[in-house]
């Protein structure tokens, strides 16, 4: 009868990499990622700190992630959600006028383009 070999630990490198697959998943989402590779978030901030090949790619990640977003942000505008237009003028229309005002009355409309009517 064979005797089994204790379980190892798989190489950190392995695990970093498992890490950043499951953080891509999520969206950048360092909770889900921790949860389902079983690293905790001790761990993790030991990897940030100590590798910086690592931190970057975990900085990419978050940043693929703020794309991904922006562009399904950016579907539902062309879609005419006039929340997101709303918003989307607040935060990047300042200089044209746009954004918070401290006063209660607003007054006017804005303008609800299809998709046909758009150049792009």
């Amino acid at each position: 009868m064979k005797k089994s070999e204790p379980k190892r630990e798989p190489a950190v490198d392995e695990r970093k990499e498992a890490f950043l697959q499951e953080l891509y998943k999520t969206l950048g989402c360092a909770l889900g990622a921790c949860r389902k590779t079983g690293v905790d978030r001790a761990t993790l901030e030991a990897w940030l700190q100590d590798d910086a090949e690592f931190a970057d790619r975990v900085r990419l990640i978050a940043e693929d992630a703020l794309d991904y977003v922006e562009s399904r942000m950016f579907d539902e505008i062309k879609n005419g959600n006039a929340r997101l237009i709303q918003f989307y003028l607040e935060k990047k229309g300042k200089a044209r006028g746009y954004g918070d005002r401290t006063d209660s009355a607003r007054t006017g409309s804005i303008a609800i383009l299809t998709r046909d009517e758009m150049d792009y």
